[in-house]
Parts: C-alpha cells; structure tokens; sequence
C-alpha cells in the first residue's frame, strides 16, 4: 500500500508541475491526472484497499493522511471554497470509475473534465 501511495503521489506531483502556468495548479494537475483513467490494476488495488478499510487502522490513517494532504493543497490555492467544490466533483466522477460503477468513454472523460474546470473557473468570487 505504500508503494502505490507514493506511485499514485509521484504522479499527482508530476501532473501539477506540469500545470503551474494555470489558474490552480494543484487542482488542476489533480484534473489532468484523472484525464488517463485507470488501468484494471489500479481498480483492482482501490478495492483491496475499500475491503481493507473497515478492519485496518493502520491503513485507514494512511488513507484520512492521504485526502488531507490533497485537501491542504486544494484549499491552499486561489478561490478555495471554488477548488474545493470542484475537487469534490472530480472526486465522485473518479470513485464511479475506480469502483467500477461507471466506465466513461474517452468523449465523456473529456467533456466531464472540462466541466469540472469550468466549475472553478466560473465559481463566484469568495
């Protein structure tokens, strides 16, 4: 499990290097990383981990550390309260599929991204 944490943090990190000349980088990179989809066997850790969770301390800390690092990094940006709701959209768009409830098409992955953009970019100012 902490090899594929520091697999899945190596790539957010990357992916929000590769975003620093937009609006939020750290949400933004979150975005493009969700942009590739997931292979079987990161679907397949992500249930491992969900069957885990109800009888692992150890890992449900490792899990409650991991999203508070992304939460302090989201809110930590420009127009917090709008990185934060579109964090949230893009964290149910990718737990449908990590949990194999949803498999979008590359048309809808695409489109569905651009509009969790859209949902910071035309957020209210706070």
């Amino acid at each position: 499990m902490d090899r594929q944490l520091q697999r899945d943090g190596d790539f957010v990190k990357e992916s929000v290097a590769s975003c620093s000349e937009t609006q939020h980088p750290e949400l933004f990179g979150r975005i493009k990383a969700a942009a590739t989809g997931w292979e079987e066997a990161e679907r397949a850790v992500c249930m491992a981990v969900s069957a885990s969770l109800s009888s692992d301390d150890r890992l449900q800390e490792l899990m409650r550390q991991w999203q508070q690092n992304d939460l302090n990094a989201i809110k930590a940006g420009p127009k917090p309260r709008a990185a934060l709701v579109a964090y949230m959209a893009l964290s149910g768009f990718s737990c449908m599929e990590l949990f194999g409830f949803h498999k979008w098409s590359d048309e809808d992955r695409e489109a569905l991204l651009s509009d969790i953009r859209k949902i910071y970019e035309t957020f209210p100012d706070e």
